[in-house]
C-alpha cells in the first residue's frame, strides 16, 4: 500500500501548475462566455432591427394595397363618368337626328306641297 500511495501522490509544484492551468482555463472560459454574451446581445439587437424592418415593410405593403384600392375605385368612378358622358353624347346625337316619323312627315308634306304646286301649274297653263 505504501507503493500505491507514493505513486498516486503528486508533488506540490505539479499540483500548483495544474491549479494554474485550471485557473487559466477558467479565465479563458469566462472570457468566451462574456464574448458569447456580447454576441448574443448583438444578435438580439440585430433581431430586433430585423423585426422592426419587417413591421415597417408590412406597413408599406398595407399602404401600397390601400393606394391600389384607391386607384381601382378612382378608375371605376372614371369609367362610370365616361359611360354617363357617352350616354349623354348619344342622346344629343339622337336628338339631332330626325326620327323615322319626322322624316315621313317631311316627305309627305313635301309631296303634298309638290302635288298642289303641280296642279296649280297645270291649271295656269
Amino acid at each position: 500500500m505504501i507503493g500505491l500511495a507514493q505513486e498516486s501522490s503528486v508533488s506540490p509544484p505539479d499540483i500548483a501548475s495544474k491549479i494554474l492551468v485550471a485557473l487559466e482555463q477558467k479565465v479563458i472560459l469566462e472570457r468566451q462566455i462574456a464574448t458569447g454574451d456580447l454576441r448574443i446581445n448583438e444578435l438580439k439587437i440585430q433581431l430586433e432591427l430585423v423585426n422592426s424592418k419587417i413591421v415597417v415593410m408590412q406597413d408599406i405593403i398595407n399602404l401600397q394595397n390601400e393606394k391600389i384600392e384607391l386607384y381601382k375605385s378612382n378608375n371605376e368612378i372614371q369609367k362610370k363618368l365616361d359611360e354617363g358622358k357617352d350616354k349623354l353624347h348619344q342622346q344629343e346625337l339622337d336628338s339631332v337626328k330626325p326620327t323615322f316619323w319626322q322624316n315621313m312627315t317631311k316627305y309627305i308634306t313635301g309631296g303634298g306641297i309638290g302635288a298642289v304646286l303641280t296642279v296649280i301649274a297645270i291649271v295656269l297653263l
